[in-house]
């Protein structure tokens, strides 16, 4: 008997009281903490479904409905399906129970046997598909994932939320197969990514959550409200969690090109692209290109994402200028040559123009850029449907003509020297820190305030001053940040003075770390740069 048998026959011989909890999880007694997960999973998915109420839903291993139930109680169109004949009888049971208890609610479901490798079902039939606790049951993923693809709309999502590692590995998993024969894997995020693009779906997302128990006191609420752009030390404690919860049971969605939520088409054309024929190698370029929306949806900007008015536009992310760099062969170099920002929001039939920088490779020879716009966290324009341009350009090996700087660095380096430490009265202590650029690019002490150039604080040098124990552990990677009084050039030195707190520091401060950092780029010790350590207490 092969292991879809198994699936097919799991229910045989089952005692009456695990029927009756299969009619009733997860609002039942019995597994509390596995229940509160359900739920709290359910909401996530449902919440980035993108859609609205009579799409129409493929629930895949629905077992015995209870997702099925509460999709159909919110007014979706579901259809049902699992191997196991017996688990859909328990979902008709439970739905012919919830039409009772509620015969004022139209309810819209059907319950179909059927193989998720095998789907008896036309293309783009579904707005959504989804799939609880069940994906690591089905012996050939990727053939259920193709499958799952052909029958979505486009523009549509595959749900999920899984076990993840270590679960085949567990004693209830290996019980369960040494007991029923059925199917037990781990679902490793990384795998079905690859399996979903391989399947044709454009974009993984991971919709993470922490434990429901995790909680958080009023003080350190209001310090992490407060702390700006600054990572407070409670979301390092939290990572921890959140990355155990991401890893061991992987909640998110593949997302189907070609269009948006609702029938709305994301699309546009590149009208027109400035570019030199050819450059020196290292060579700073400044890139301007019109573009026109021509689908009928709006284009949100960075500024408006920022601001947190997304246009109704459900999760779907800002819209960039993205600039490839193509090999001569077709084959992509640099998949994130260039990025460049729109400046406000393009409604559909508008055109707007967008500055970038971008950097000359540092090898001569020919080379193709590919232009396109993308969705950021969502797809490329070209996976949507829309037509990307294709320029050429040449790199030849003459020195180049202007200084990189920090928006798109070269080298970063940084020698840092203590000049001069004060010790106060009120438990501060003030520094005196000489800084040497001793890299090649230019260190930019604000944003730019070009338009369409990155700002928002990336591209920026900053000193930052991280708190660490006696053995080089971190306690607090964003204590102190000094700001540049002004643009750095090579080989340039400025003396940076501020006071530290201390009277402040964590009990296990062991030493200060000082190195500077590019901001949203990377800290110079990353790049190669070597920081200064201080110990604790200073003197």
């Amino acid at each position: 008997m092969d292991k879809k048998e198994h699936e097919r026959r799991r229910l045989e011989g089952q005692m009456d009281s695990m029927r009756r909890w299969l009619t009733t999880m997860p609002l039942s007694a019995g597994g509390h903490h596995n229940n509160l997960h359900y739920i709290q999973d359910f909401a996530l998915l449902l919440a980035h479904a993108d859609c609205t109420p009579n799409s129409r839903i493929l629930e895949l291993g629905c077992g015995s409905g209870w997702t099925t139930e509460w999709l159909a109680r919110l007014g979706f169109k579901v259809t049902a399906l699992d191997i196991n004949a017996d688990m859909l009888e328990l979902g008709r049971e439970r739905m012919a129970a919830c039409k009772r208890a509620f015969p004022e609610t139209p309810m819209a479901a059907e319950f179909v046997t059927g193989d998720a490798e095998a789907l008896d079902f036309e293309d783009e039939s579904f707005d959504a598909v989804c799939c609880v606790n069940s994906l690591h049951h089905i012996p050939d993923i990727p053939k259920a994932l193709a499958e799952i693809n052909r029958v979505l709309k486009k523009g549509g999502r595959f749900l999920f939320f899984e076990p993840g590692e270590g679960h085949a590995e567990a004693e209830v998993s290996k019980r369960e197969m040494e007991e029923h024969g059925v199917t037990e894997k781990d679902i490793i995020i990384d795998e079905l990514a690859g399996w979903g693009r391989q399947a044709g779906f454009v974009q993984f997302a991971l919709v993470p959550s922490l434990d429901p128990n995790t909680s958080i006191s009023l003080d350190r609420w209001h310090h992490l409200a407060s702390a700006g752009w600054r990572l407070p030390l409670e979301l390092w404690r939290w990572r921890k969690a959140l990355v155990h919860r991401v890893v061991h049971h992987p909640c998110g969605y593949l997302l189907k090109g070609g269009g948006t939520a609702q029938g709305r088409i994301i699309a546009g054309e590149i009208v027109s692209f400035d570019v030199p024929e050819s450059v020196p190698h290292r060579e700073m370029l400044k890139l301007k290109a019109t573009v026109r929306n021509s689908g009928d949806a709006p284009w949100m900007s960075w500024a408006t994402f920022l601001a947190g008015d997304p246009l109704n536009q459900g999760e779907g992310g800002y819209v960039n200028l993205g600039i490839k760099l193509m090999r001569p062969d077709g084959t992509c170099e640099d998949p994130d040559m260039s990025r460049g920002k729109l400046l406000q929001d393009v409604m559909p039939g508008e055109t707007a123009e967008i500055t970038c920088l971008a950097k000359a490779p540092a090898t001569p020879g020919d080379y193709g850029l590919k232009v396109d716009l993308v969705q950021e966290g969502v797809a490329w324009f070209e996976d949507m449907g829309s037509t990307p341009l294709h320029r050429t350009l040449t790199v030849t090996p003459d020195e180049p003509t202007s200084l990189p700087d920090t928006r798109i660095p070269d080298t970063l380096q940084a020698i840092l020297k203590v000049d001069k430490i004060e010790q106060g009265n009120d438990g501060t202590a003030s520094l005196a820190v000489s800084v040497t650029n001793d890299g090649n690019t230019l260190w930019l002490s604000e944003p730019k305030d070009e338009p369409g150039l990155p700002s928002h604080g990336r591209g920026f040098v900053r000193l930052g001053v991280q708190v660490l124990t006696s053995q080089n552990e971190m306690v607090n990677r964003d204590y102190v940040h000094v700001d540049l009084p002004h643009e750095l050039a090579p080989s340039d030195t400025v003396t940076l003075t501020f006071a530290i707190d201390t009277a402040g520091l964590p009990d296990a401060a062991g030493c200060l770390k000082l190195d500077m950092v590019n901001e949203q780029i990377a800290w110079f010790e990353d790049r190669g740069s070597m920081p200064l350590i201080l110990p604790l207490p200073l003197t």
